[in-house]
Parts: structure tokens; C-alpha cells; sequence
């Protein structure tokens, strides 16, 4: 197999890779309602940042779907609090997805409300 024919099998196989990989829907902005707190995690990934674990499917359109992502400074301390405290408490959350995914590909969130 000489250069050129290589060249164009590779080429080939990633279109064909790309073809084949599932879609992703662009995140819908939307309210996520009456969520069970399972984890709550402040973590140091490309900067400081909010992981809140629930029991339900997470709403996402994103390339993750494993938990929600607060990464907002104003709200960040304020959502780890509501979300521990549900937490804790047995209660549930309200989050409202901003239709943007996190560089850790998981669904953000600008609104953290406790019942």
C-alpha cells in the first residue's frame, strides 16, 4: 500500500467513525423539577465547580448525562448549600438547566431551589 492510498483509508475510516457516532440534540434552556439530591461534590476541574448527583435521568443534551454542573461564581456557594441541605433534609430540587454543556461535558445550571 503505497502513501496516498493510506492517506485515503484513514480518511475513509474517520468520516466513517463520525457517521456512525450518535447524535446530540443542542441542550434545551429548561426547568428540571422535584430532583433527589443522591451526591453533592465541590470539585477543582478547570476551575472550581458544583456537582450535584441526582436520582432521576439528568436532562441533558450534552455529551454527559451523569449529573448537573455549577460553574457560576455568583451562585456557586448558595448551590452547594440548597443542594446539601436537600441533601440532608430528604427534599427535593428544582434546577434550571441553561441549555449549555460544562468543558466536562455535563448540562449547567444557573438556579438551584429547595422544597
Amino acid at each position: 500500500m503505497n502513501i496516498k492510498t493510506t492517506t485515503r483509508l484513514i480518511g475513509a475510516l474517520a468520516i466513517l467513525a463520525l457517521s456512525a457516532s450518535p447524535a446530540r440534540a443542542t441542550p434545551t434552556p429548561q426547568f428540571a423539577n422535584g430532583l433527589t439530591v443522591t451526591t453533592v461534590a465541590d470539585v477543582d476541574f478547570g476551575g472550581e465547580l458544583v456537582e450535584i448527583y441526582v436520582s432521576q435521568s439528568v436532562v441533558t443534551g450534552c455529551t454527559g448525562a451523569d449529573y448537573y454542573v455549577v460553574r457560576d461564581a455568583a451562585i456557586m456557594k448558595g448551590s452547594l448549600a440548597i443542594a446539601t441541605a436537600a441533601l440532608i433534609a430528604g427534599r427535593t430540587i428544582d434546577l434550571y438547566v441553561t441549555g449549555t454543556c460544562d468543558t466536562s461535558g455535563e448540562p449547567m445550571v444557573a438556579s438551584v431551589a429547595i422544597h
